[in-house]
């Protein structure tokens, strides 16, 4: 049999495209399979550990600010606490300074009337506790 190439059997499509498959995946037969099975990897691990490490490291710094920015709120909430108490603390110190001058303005006032007596033409009014235990001026009438 000169020049005539022999009989090729017929394959089903099935199998050409697993033998194409074969092929290609295999290292010993592809340049594209070696390329591949070298580059995948050199690519994907590397990119697997820092994309795990990277989430990691993103989880972990997000609780730490989480906390820091919590403590400084709560330290800023107190200093406002804090000075809000002390404004309020000046204002009733400002009000019982108003409150004592008036007392002492009172008792002034009161002690003037007392030793200068009873007016003119009046009776003269003892002191003394009356009905309920209140402290009062009993005229002489009531007596």
């Amino acid at each position: 049999m000169t020049g005539v190439p022999p009989r090729a059997e017929r394959v089903s499509s099935g199998e050409y495209t697993r033998e194409a498959v074969a092929r290609w995946i295999d290292p010993r037969r592809s340049l594209g399979a070696r390329v591949v099975w070298t580059v995948l990897p050199v690519v994907l691990v590397p990119a697997a550990l820092y994309w795990i490490a990277a989430d990691r490291l993103l989880a972990r710094s997000e609780r730490e600010v989480t906390a820091l920015v919590r403590e400084e709120v709560r330290a800023q909430t107190r200093l406002n606490l804090h000075l809000d108490a002390d404004e309020r603390l000046q204002q009733i110190r400002a009000q019982t300074e108003r409150v004592h001058a008036v007392l002492r303005e009172a008792a002034r006032e009161a002690s003037r009337v007392l030793d200068e007596g009873p007016e003119r033409g009046l009776p003269a009014e003892s002191l003394g506790r009356l009905a309920g235990g209140v402290l009062g001026f009993r005229s002489p009438a009531s007596s």
